[in-house]
């Protein structure tokens, strides 16, 4: 079976492609035309739909986003402090369509709709234009491609994230009290985790975990993250020299993006581990949180504590996958303490929510093995072999690194619907 191929973080920190201007610069006219066509772009495109809104932004050039850059400062002032009267000149003309978007669909309103137009420009890159290659992007930041656990080369981040992730930052009064960020951020991590795209979500859980210290569902979203780099395949890649910064590549469509940062397995799985238990405390309802801290337990030793955690996440878990995942490794933490009969019970239950899924007949074909039971042993695995390989038998083990990701749809739903509520 083929791992899913990812990107890597090389550097040591993502610097932006698109800095939100704070200094005060001369506005020429030209600013004010980019100004206005990005003001009009957030305003009529439709959130999560390919339309002539989110193709004019994602075309826009290195040039085009400098004459934003220089116009922001004015339009943000004018949209905090409304302008009345004729424009004098063109850092008026600026300020009034900031004010014009505080009246309407109002400034917090407008800063939503923005964030998910970047977001959308990355979500459908591969159906947009894409603006010539320039050499002024090479900003230093790159991502690192691996597939399989090898390392296969490196490519540019998007501007569109950090551009998104600093117009949150302006929402009044303050971002971290109002919902739709938190309900961002953890969208825009489960789509790029669904691609197993970890290296562009590292850079927004960092600003996710300095907005939102004690938000559950951001916690949980760090703590797959640190999961995720302690697993062999991306740790595969960590050790490989190659896997550091290089000369930058420019992106290719349909790549999958991972983080390459100087961290072992060890040091992975107590970040995550300690993530998870923060993130049960600030929502006991996350099971699987539960599961997941679960076989951090089981990588550690801790059989028994193991499976008493696994135990209440079997009994509460609603969402199917995360059951098979609880019945799976509590199937595992039971073999390991020789409760051979609840391992069986617990591998039957995950194949009656997945019937055909390899893992559970895997772990099956083990249980057995520990029984000296050699019929029983293959029988599962003849139940492998004779699947029919035109009907696919989802298994949520190979799901598992997704996180999040496995929601991303509904997420992206639930977020385009919420914009200025």
């Amino acid at each position: 079976m083929r791992i899913r191929p990812h990107l890597l973080v090389a550097a040591a920190a993502l610097a932006m492609a698109l800095s939100i201007a704070h200094a005060a610069p001369k506005i020429g006219p030209d600013d004010v035309v980019v100004l206005d066509r990005w003001v009009r772009a957030v305003r009529t495109h439709v959130p999560g739909r390919v339309d002539d809104a989110l193709a004019g932004v994602a075309a826009l050039t290195y040039d085009d986003r400098q004459h934003l850059n220089e116009a922001l400062d004015a339009f943000f002032s004018g949209m905090s402090h409304a302008r009345a009267g004729t424009a004098i000149d063109d850092a008026d003309r600026a300020a009034q369509l900031g004010t014009e978007a505080a009246r309407s669909p109002g400034a917090n309103a407008f800063l939503e709709r923005a964030a998910v137009l970047h977001a959308d420009a990355v979500i459908f890159a591969a159906r947009l234009p894409s603006p010539p290659p320039d050499s002024r992007d090479d900003d230093g930041a790159q991502l690192v491609s691996a597939a399989d656990g090898e390392y296969e080369g490196t490519m540019h981040p998007s501007w569109h994230w950090t551009f998104g992730r600093e117009l949150l930052d302006r929402i009044a009064p303050r971002p971290a009290a109002d919902p739709f960020v938190a309900r961002w951020y953890h969208a825009m991590i489960a789509y790029l985790f669904s691609g197993a795209r970890y290296g562009e979500a590292a850079p927004l859980l960092r600003s996710a975990a300095v907005l939102l210290p004690d938000n559950a569902s951001i916690l949980f979203d760090r703590a797959c993250l640190s999961e995720t780099l302690g697993s062999p395949q991306v740790q595969s890649v960590l050790n490989d020299p190659r896997a550091r910064p290089v000369s930058p590549a420019r992106d290719e469509p349909g790549r999958e993006l991972t983080p390459v940062v100087p961290i072992g397995e060890r040091q992975a799985n107590a970040d995550a581990e300690a993530l998870f238990r923060h993130a049960i405390d600030a929502d006991g309802s996350l099971v699987e949180a539960r599961v997941r801290l679960g076989r951090l337990l089981l990588i550690r030793g801790r059989d028994a504590e193991a499976a008493t955690m696994l135990a209440q996440a079997v009994t509460t878990a609603r969402d199917p996958a995360v059951a098979y995942l609880a019945h799976l490794l509590a199937a595992r933490a039971a073999t390991r303490l020789g409760r051979l009969d609840e391992a069986d019970a617990h591998t039957d239950a995950a194949l009656a929510l997945f019937p055909g899924a390899q893992s559970a007949l895997i772990a099956k074909s083990y249980v057995a093995l520990q029984r000296a039971d050699a019929a029983g042993a293959l029988d599962p695995i003849n139940r492998l072999a004779q699947r029919d390989s035109r009907v696919a038998s989802r298994d949520p083990w190979s799901e598992y690194y997704l996180g999040a990701g496995r929601d991303s749809t509904a997420l992206l739903s639930d977020l385009r619907s919420s914009i200025g509520h």
